[in-house]
Formats: structure tokens, sequence, C-alpha cells
């Protein structure tokens, strides 16, 4: 099966001979483009028609000749600036240029912007096609041959013919697929790897990477609270763009988590014990730009924390799964969910209010202290608490008796 950009980049190339080959004669390029130092995206793109397609004076190591390039807002995801061809000069993606576009998809502020999927849609404009800077119209200057100049980065749905589009890969950086301009620029590809083409034969990309990244973080509400309570607000930037960060690690006690997508906030579950403890954020983008914010400590609240130990004679008391093979069906065991400060404790600033026993789901007390009597098979023991905050916590063993000795009598063989 052909390709149906590929036989249109075919057919627009003979077309389009006799109008562009008089078209590059009669133009002049007296307008001169202007470039920040923040221009994030570079590369060549190629159209058949009029050759390469630069995005950024870096490319070709021209920036004390003429500064100029494409960038991408981080924040916006909008494109401004300029590209330059040899074929056409300076193609501006600048709205305040080039005037409103002859159809969809188009912005009242701006040319082109990515999109969350990453598809790429707008448009970009050759200034030579126009009279004067501003463009007076969206239609052809008079010396332009009928060229308006126009180059669209993505089909409308309402439009007719082939299906095409440039897209923003955020895991590799680059732009991949399609735009159209016209049968005087044709179809433009804006990445080697789109299908029908051969890197090895030329390795080219348009990609927007090795931006900057910033991270930081506050504490919802405060950087006081309970494990699995405490919640840490990811602030880096940018959160848009080709640069956007792409992961987030959450380092708490110097230990790094596993990274979470994007700008992502953080419920600190670990560690549980309460203290106090130092927080950071790392972030990173696609392209590997990294940065680590300052140290913040959190502090972690005790919480509510049920526990009880085991007695056989309320007078030594051990962790009640070593009574598994110990105690005997039918024999009693002693419990306790309180000594001195250990085993179940309150949540900060509260006191234990509530206390239920359960063997195997049934109910057999509600105080502290308690006892019941171990039957056969497994026995599981559970404690439920509560304090005077109202919050709650729950502990269960498991004991497995053995079978009590049998009965015995002396019997004469007489």
């Amino acid at each position: 099966m052909r390709n149906p950009i590929l036989h249109h980049i075919l057919f627009a190339a003979v077309g389009a001979a006799g109008l562009y080959a008089g078209f590059l004669f009669v133009q002049e390029q007296p307008y001169e483009a202007e470039a920040s130092s923040s221009d994030n995206v570079s590369g060549y793109a190629w159209s058949s028609n009029i050759g390469w397609i630069s995005f950024n004076c870096t490319d070709g190591d021209s920036c004390a000749e003429s500064n100029y390039g494409v960038h991408v807002d981080p924040n916006t995801d909008r494109f401004s600036g300029y590209a330059w061809s040899s074929g056409i000069g300076w193609i501006s993606f600048n709205r305040s240029e080039t005037g409103a576009p002859p159809g969809q998809y188009s912005y009242s502020t701006h040319l082109a912007q990515i999109q969350q999927n990453g598809d790429v849609r707008g448009w970009a404009r050759a200034l030579a096609a126009c009279d004067e800077i501003p463009c007076a119209s969206s239609g052809p200057g008079s010396n332009s041959g009928g060229w308006d100049g126009w180059i669209k980065l993505r089909n409308h749905p309402s439009d007719s013919g082939p299906s095409y589009g440039v897209t923003y890969n955020i895991n590799t950086g680059e732009f991949e697929g399609w735009a159209w301009g016209s049968d005087v620029v044709g179809w433009i590809s804006f990445n080697c790897g789109n299908a029908g083409e051969d890197c090895e034969q030329s390795n080219y990309k348009v990609s927007s990477g090795g931006g900057s990244v910033s991270a930081a973080f506050h504490c919802e509400g405060s950087c006081e609270g309970f494990a699995g309570e405490l919640k840490l607000i990811n602030d880096s930037t940018p959160v848009a763009g080709p640069n956007r960060v792409k992961d987030s690690y959450w380092i708490i006690n110097t230990i790094e988590h596993f990274p979470c997508d994007g700008v992502c906030d953080w419920t600190v579950s670990s560690p549980s014990a309460p203290g106090t403890y130092p927080a950071q954020l790392r972030v990173e983008n696609q392209s590997g730009a990294t940065d680590t914010s300052e140290v913040q400590d959190i502090r972690i609240k005790q919480d509510t924390h049920a526990d009880f130990e085991c007695s056989l004679d309320e007078q030594t008391w051990v962790a009640c799964p070593t009574l598994s093979g110990v105690i005997s069906q039918g024999e009693l065991v002693y419990l306790r969910a309180v000594d001195a400060g250990n085993l179940s404790l309150p949540s900060e600033g509260a006191s234990l209010t509530t206390y239920e026993w359960q063997l195997n789901g049934n109910i057999f007390a509600n105080t502290a202290s308690a006892s019941t009597q171990i039957g056969s098979g497994s026995n599981v023991i559970r404690l439920e608490v509560q304090d005077s905050a109202g919050r709650q916590d729950a502990q269960s063993y498991t004991i497995n008796p053995q079978f009590p000795f049998p009965f015995w009598r002396e019997i004469s063989p007489f």
C-alpha cells in the first residue's frame, strides 16, 4: 500500500515547479528576524520542494550572522519565533506578524500549540508571501504569484484529502510527522523516522529539549501530620511544553521513592514511625535535565496504634504467636493491650477510650485486659482500639494450640 503523503510529495514537487522557480527570483528578503536566548526548538525539517528548513541558528552555527529560532512556551505549549529556509526565507510562528490563518485550527493570540496528547495544531507562515510585515491579510501578496505562504501543521477533521499532522513525542523530545505548505512548499517532514524515510541516508529531525527544570514543593496545610495523610504539593516547573517535568522523585529521610509521572503530589506513607524527617524533591525532564529542591523537614505524628501481648499466668508476658504449639486446646490465655506506654497507644494529644476483643470474629471483652479460652484449630484474636480523637487501629494474632494430653489412669493388669 502506497504512502498517500509520499505520493502527494511527488505530485506537489512536479506541479509547483513552475510557480516555485519563478517565485524565488522575484522575491527579496528585507525582513530580519530576531531570536531569544530561550529558543528551545532546533534541528531541520525537509521539503522536497524547498529543501531544508532550520529551526534554530545553532543548527548551522550561524547565530553571529542571523540570530533566530523557534520557541515553545513551557507553560502554555504555544509556538513563537522563526525558522529559516534558503528557498523561501523566514517562516514565522508569530500571530502578530502573519495575520489570521485561512482556516482551522485557528487561535486568536497565537499560531500553533502542542496539545496534551502531543498533537501540534495550527499554522506557520512564510513572510515572503506578504507585501509587508505585519502581513496585511491572510491572502497572497502582490508579488508572490498567488502563493499565500501558509504552512498547516495538522489537518482539521473538516478538511478533505489525506490525514496528516505534526506530533511532539515527550519521551524522545522529537517532533514527528508531516506538515503541508501548499504546492510551493509541499509536504514537510519533521523527522527522518517518518514512514517511508531512511535515517541512515539523512538523520534529520526537529526536536525540543535540554531546557532547565526547577524543583520545589510545599506541605498542604502543615508539615506535621499522620503517615498516610501528610501531603506534599509539587510546585515544580515547567508543567507544560517540550521541557515539561517528566518524572518526580520524592526523597523522604534520604530514601528516594519510585518516580511518579509529571508534576505529581505525594502522600507520605513511609516512614510511619513518629519523628522528624528531611524531605526533598528531584525532578527530571525528557532530555535528562534535573533539579533537586531544598530540604524541608516534615514531622510524622504519633498515630493510634493497637497491639497486645499474651500470658498463661498473668506474670510472664510474651508475643502471642509464640504460644502456638505451647498452649493447649481449652486452656485460658490472658491478654493485655497496655503496658506502661508500650503496646497500644493513642494518637498525639489523645487518650485511648475504647477496646474491643474478638476471637474468630466474636466479641468477648471491652476492657484493656481480658482473657479467653483457646479453642481447637486456629484462634484469631483481634484487638480494635479507638482514642478520644476518634482515630482507630486494629491488630490480630493467630494462636494454634496443641491437643490436650489424654487423661491418664492406671489400670491393674490383674
